[in-house]
């Protein structure tokens, strides 16, 4: 997104304020001695202060700057930001332009800043410079407004001005490793591998049922006269015998006797956990379980050739349902960004809820954040299966991050700490590159 530059502002650097209390100095000690030698000297000294002024103030005029994020940011994986400083001006180079970034989390404490610096814009044209940056939480992100400033030539004044391009960036979980034992938690009837087949177009089967359209359904598929009786679009569903029905759903479960994201897991289970990111305030079972389904979700939507129903309940009830694409994981991604543990214990009227609203072929895979003994299992009344509207019942496949078998199924990241990277810091922005072409 390209930014033109707002009106400028102008302060005096630390040199600037020494360089003119010895002008001071000098300029009081004419006047009061009546020197003239000591005026024009005074009068030469000002006259560099003159030129930084108006030089730098003509360097950042009509400039513009665009930058470019990328897609998707992972948690504890490096990403880069490019930037292009285009000079419309026709006769003017700008020199020495310092470009102040700075990210923030919206729910966690502090900012993360850097200084990507450009020796040379030439008049009429672009200069280009990437930096690399290192999250180590997912969450939402403000990429907060970027500062051009220069001091060109002298360094005593310095030219500045707020770029408003404040932008909101979503940092997904952080993936890790999925072995092939986790197949084994879904009824070998729910499984299948998709068979080597030809192109499938999107009228292939039996067609069945008129439904609403879904994010990464093909236009041509839509029902018009449906969406025109329905007055909201409607497709047309086929019975597809090569692909495989998946319906995930995430249960952030944080325990009342603990504080939302405190919680500590029992002695017995926590040499499963991982290790909790320095500055992170997640609790490790969330993040756990969180890393878990955007792992899986990451392995689906690569095969692609499948439907996907996804249901996360934490603070905020979030549902998706489509075919498996990249666009799709993106989607679901944004809510595993943000979500957080809920102290809310009842689950069965929520995924009651969401059977009802769609009609699935395949059981309930649930990843939970509880512990699932007998005990505590009858207690919560979590269910086993669910009844759908035409009678059917669904199992429900409890996967809880608090079993020790669970170790077994998924293998998260180790923390970034361990690669060399700097433990202390939560997050971290540095300069990459710079070129004078496209990034």
């Amino acid at each position: 997104m390209k930014f033109n530059l707002p009106p400028r502002k102008l302060r005096l650097c630390l040199e600037g304020w020494y360089y003119l209390l010895v002008l001071g100095f000098i300029a009081s000690a004419a006047v009061l001695r009546a020197a003239n030698l000591l005026l024009i000297l005074a009068a030469m000294l000002i006259v560099p202060l003159l030129f930084n002024w108006q030089f730098a103030m003509a360097s950042t005029r009509r400039l513009f700057l665009r930058r470019r994020l990328p897609l998707h940011i992972e948690a504890g994986k490096k990403f880069l930001i490019h930037l292009t400083m285009g000079n419309q001006r026709r006769s003017l180079d700008s020199w020495r332009i310092a470009v102040e970034e700075s990210i923030t989390h919206k729910t966690l404490q502090g900012t993360t800043r850097t200084v990507a610096m450009l020796d040379r814009i030439p008049a009429g044209g672009e200069e280009s410079i990437s930096y690399q940056g290192l999250l180590m939480d997912r969450g939402e992100y403000e990429m907060q407004p970027s500062t051009v400033s220069t001091t060109f030539p002298m360094g005593l004044l310095r030219a500045s001005t707020c770029v408003p391009n404040k932008e909101s960036i979503f940092v997904s979980p952080r993936l890790g490793k999925l072995s092939k034992d986790w197949r084994r938690w879904i009824p070998s009837e729910d499984v299948h591998e998709p068979r080597s087949v030809g192109k499938k177009g999107i009228n292939d089967g039996l067609f069945y049922a008129i439904r609403d359209y879904r994010q990464g359904d093909s236009r041509r598929s839509i029902h018009w006269r449906s969406t025109a009786k329905m007055g909201r679009p409607a497709v047309k569903q086929f019975e597809r015998q090569n692909d495989q029905e998946l319906n995930l759903i995430l249960d952030l479960f944080a325990f009342p006797e603990t504080p939302v994201g405190r919680q500590q897991p029992p002695p017995d289970v926590q040499n499963i956990q991982p290790p909790s990111p320095a500055g992170s305030t997640s609790d490790p079972q969330a993040e756990l379980a969180v890393s878990f389904l955007a792992t899986l979700l990451s392995q689906v939507c690569h095969q692609g050739r499948h439907e996907l129903n996804c249901l996360i309940l934490g603070d905020q009830d979030c549902e998706y349902s489509g075919a498996a694409s990249p666009k799709f994981q993106r989607k679901v991604n944004e809510s595993l960004a943000v979500v957080q543990p809920s102290p809310v214990e009842s689950v069965t009227s929520r995924i009651q809820s969401f059977v009802e609203t769609n009609h699935f072929r395949s059981s309930l895979l649930v990843i939970t954040t509880r512990k699932l003994d007998q005990g505590e299992r009858s207690e919560q009344q979590l269910p086993s299966t669910i009844a759908t509207n035409d009678g059917r019942l669904l199992r429900c496949q409890w996967i809880s991050v608090l079993d020790p078998s669970f170790e077994k199924m998924f293998d998260p990241k180790e923390d970034q700490s361990k690669t060399g990277l700097s433990s202390s810091s939560q997050s971290s922005l540095a300069v990459d590159r710079s070129n004078g072409g496209d990034p």
